[in-house]
């Protein structure tokens, strides 16, 4: 099993998490969070604006749990994609976080820029018909 995440839990507490269950994977960071590669202390922002790629054994913060970062710079988008990920980084590993797109607009259609499932109050959903 992949674990794909958003920012939001890009965290070292979910990266824990998920060896803890033998779990693979691809979660999105903040450019925030304090980083040590090797004898250099960083940010995770800055590895991805120092021209590199691939990273591994970064340990992050100051819980030093370390983890392998990919950086995705698309042309379209304001910052770069910082990956955690618990395979070996490369170009193939890194883009594996872009599955999580293919989720992302029913989400969209189901909350505040569609349906509005959550103002809706919605108590059985089983009676929704398609």
């Amino acid at each position: 099993m992949i674990l794909l995440a958003d920012r939001f839990y890009g965290t070292p507490e979910m990266i824990l998490w998920c060896r803890d269950r033998g779990w693979d994977y691809r979660l999105r960071l903040k450019g925030n969070l304090v980083a040590r590669l090797g004898s250099k202390k960083t940010t995770t922002g800055a590895l991805a604006l120092s021209g590199g790629h691939y990273f591994e054994k970064v340990a992050l913060t100051g819980q030093r749990v370390t983890t392998n970062l990919g950086i995705i710079r698309d042309p379209g988008h304001a910052e770069p994609w910082i990956i955690a990920m618990s395979a070996k980084p490369g170009y193939l590993a890194t883009l594996g976080y872009a599955a999580r797109w293919g989720i992302e607009p029913m989400f969209s259609d189901f909350k505040a820029r569609g349906f509005g499932l959550e103002q809706t109050h919605l108590r059985y959903p089983d009676r929704l018909a398609s």
